[in-house]
């Protein structure tokens, strides 16, 4: 009985699996072509990402003061501009690329990162569970294939933004410190800590599996593993930011300026609850056996595996949802509780199995499996929406027709011009600049009368900094500032209205 129900948990999971790989790499030839660069975006300000990234290859400063033209922010941390510029400007160089290739070659290498990642998780799970059968090695490997390529991580698997590598390099310090803490406990936290520092210098926000990792240590009152562990962190971070060019520490602080919305909470919350099913249910039901059997809570309450998963679980779930409130955040937040949900549902299924193999057999095995066979399916059923066109995106290929015929409007107008949208001011759209990309906080900012060089993009239009404009609407006004010496051109600019200075 119980192996038939696993089987049935096992074959869903890889159907579910299958269905993401299958949605992903659809979406993938929507945003990636190898015959021209596409000109799209596969997530919300992915544009201010590739303008830090163009900045480091041309040698510029990457962090730079966000009120001082052309108002541009970098809101992430120093690996993820140096990684993927590093490896941008390798591939341009020798496939002799212009400029206009750096999202394809970014969103790969984002990509690689997804492969990467889920080998990493297949193997942290084997690690922290031991030993696996044939069947729930399958298992591991489907909630790998789910955390990064499932609905909750979607189009940032092909973004150049750096949550994809800060969750593959969260997820190698599990499996550093898991897999050797035991026998080489020193060399284990230090190579742990090293994996976590580098998740950390990709996206600052990537701390919540260190912090799991060192509850753990607490827990088990491991003093001295908590003060190396900790140790070793503090000082990377610490020498990291007292090292860092002027306007680092504050950058790494930009985005969270706006504040935070109950709303938004709610509204990331909710995404991620839809598209965490398998994991979410699978682990309710772990729960659930646990409050009906005082036998398995004794032997769960025992286990150092679930420990590990429940203390993670518990810590990055209250932190993600605050984190998540915050003004313009998504439920990407919630990848590493995610993994972290995974990981306690493959331990709690590995522990239930054993002790349904025992001479006291446990009832409740069957009612967990369905549940997770239930969240298995929900998700393929879900995913087969988006293939079939009631919910979801399969493509962003139409935005490159838009842009392109925007880009010929700008080529035939005298320079220099300003452009109202942010992937068309990039280096390789407005070529000459000035680009402004500007900060994600640039228009609050502006409402709230903080003091930008030349009065900002209103100002410099009074003056006449511009040879012409491309607008959205043809207002009488833009950023504050009249129109008085421009000119509508005739004849339309794509979906924009053009401008000439008088």
């Amino acid at each position: 009985m119980h192996d038939s129900s696993f089987k049935l948990v096992v074959v869903v999971s890889a159907a579910s699996a299958a269905a993401c790989v299958a949605l992903m790499a659809v979406r993938v030839v929507s945003a990636v072509s190898f015959h021209e660069p596409l000109h799209l975006i596969t997530s919300g300000w992915e544009q201010e990402s590739l303008f830090a990234i163009w900045k480091s290859l041309q040698g510029l400063a990457v962090y730079a003061d966000p009120y001082e033209i052309p108002f541009a922010a970098s809101v992430y941390n120093w690996l993820f501009y140096q990684s993927f510029a590093g490896v941008t400007g390798s591939a341009l160089g020798l496939l002799t690329l212009e400029d206009a290739w750096i999202p394809t070659i970014a969103r790969l290498f984002t990509l690689a990162g997804a492969v990467a990642g889920s080998a990493i998780c297949y193997r942290s799970f084997v690690a922290v569970v031991g030993s696996a059968d044939r069947p729930l090695k399958a298992l591991s490997a489907a909630f790998a294939v789910f955390v990064f390529f499932g609905p909750l991580i979607g189009f940032w698997a092909i973004t150049a933004r750096p949550d994809v590598w800060a969750l593959a390099l969260e997820i190698l310090g599990v499996l550093l410190f898991w897999r050797f803490h035991r026998s080489r406990s020193v060399p284990a936290l230090l190579a742990a800590a090293l994996a976590l520092y580098a998740a950390w210098a990709f996206k600052q926000a990537n701390v919540l599996i260190a912090v799991s990792i060192a509850l753990f240590l607490l827990t088990r009152r491991d003093w001295k593993g908590f003060g190396l562990f900790a140790a070793a962190l503090g000082a990377g971070w610490g020498l990291t930011l007292a090292a860092g060019p002027p306007d680092y520490a504050a950058a790494l602080l930009e985005a969270t300026r706006k504040g935070f919305s109950l709303a938004q909470m709610t509204r990331n919350l909710a995404n991620f609850s839809v598209k965490s099913v398998p994991s979410l249910a699978a682990f309710a039901g772990l729960l659930g056996a646990l409050l009906v059997s005082p036998r398995l809570k004794q032997a769960f309450h025992e286990d150092d595996r679930w420990a590990f998963a429940v203390v993670g679980v518990g810590a990055t779930a209250v932190l993600t949802v605050a984190a998540s409130a915050k003004i313009g955040a998504s439920e990407v937040y919630y990848l590493p509780l995610s993994y972290l949900l995974a990981l306690g549902v493959l331990v709690g299924t590995a522990i239930l199995r054993a002790e349904a193999a025992g001479t006291q057999r446990t009832r409740v095995l069957p009612a967990v499996l369905w549940t997770s066979a239930f969240g298995w399916g929900a998700n393929l059923a879900a995913v087969a929406t988006v293939f079939l066109g009631f919910q979801g995106v399969l493509s962003v290929t139409p935005q490159h027709a838009r842009n392109l015929e925007v880009r010929r409007c700008v080529e035939a107008l005298p320079k220099p011009v300003f452009v109202d949208n942010l992937y068309l001011s990039l280096p390789w759209m407005n070529v000459g600049g000035p680009h402004f990309v500007v900060s994600y906080n640039y228009e609050t900012d502006r409402r709230a009368d903080f003091a930008f060089e030349r009065g900002g993009i209103g100002g410099m239009i009074e003056h006449g900094d511009f040879a012409a404009l491309v607008l959205r609407r043809g207002d009488a006004t833009f950023d504050g500032g009249r129109l008085d010496r421009y000119e509508r051109r005739p004849g339309p600019c794509g979906h924009f209205v053009a401008y000439r200075r008088r």
